[in-house]
């Protein structure tokens, strides 16, 4: 091959690559927005309803969502702003929202729970390695 064949193929597959990473960021925010809405449409329901229980719970999962989303993207901020204050706030109320929730674990392991499903259902929980 010659010099400009192999300048060629590595700008189609540069392109290629490109539109690759480009196609699965836009995948990855369709999720996310998709998520988004339907959490929302369930918040105005319940809101609508008046069951502000319900608003306050999906409420709280999109925040400890958020504030850990943004943990795994950017890392805690650090300095002395505002967002760096109201963010280390955001941590500790969602550690507080994460130390309700309920551990599958248990949800496993308690006959209770697991009789209300029925005989029919069963329930395993596997560790990633």
């Amino acid at each position: 091959m010659k010099a400009k064949d192999i300048i060629i193929v590595a700008l189609i597959l540069a392109v290629a690559f490109l539109s690759y990473r480009v196609g699965m960021q836009r995948a990855e925010k369709r999720k996310e927005v998709e998520f988004r809405l339907i959490m929302d449409k369930a918040m105005y329901e319940a809101a609508q309803r008046g069951d502000l229980q319900k608003v306050q719970s999906s409420t709280s999962i999109l925040f400890l969502s958020d504030v850990r989303d943004y943990e795994r993207r950017f890392g805690a901020p650090s300095g002395t702003d505002r967002f760096a204050r109201d963010f280390a706030t955001a941590q500790v109320m969602a550690q507080s929202i994460e130390s309700r929730l309920v551990p599958i674990s248990s949800i496993a392991t308690n006959p209770t729970i697991i009789s209300k499903f029925g005989s029919n259902v069963t329930i395993t929980v596997e560790q990633k390695r």
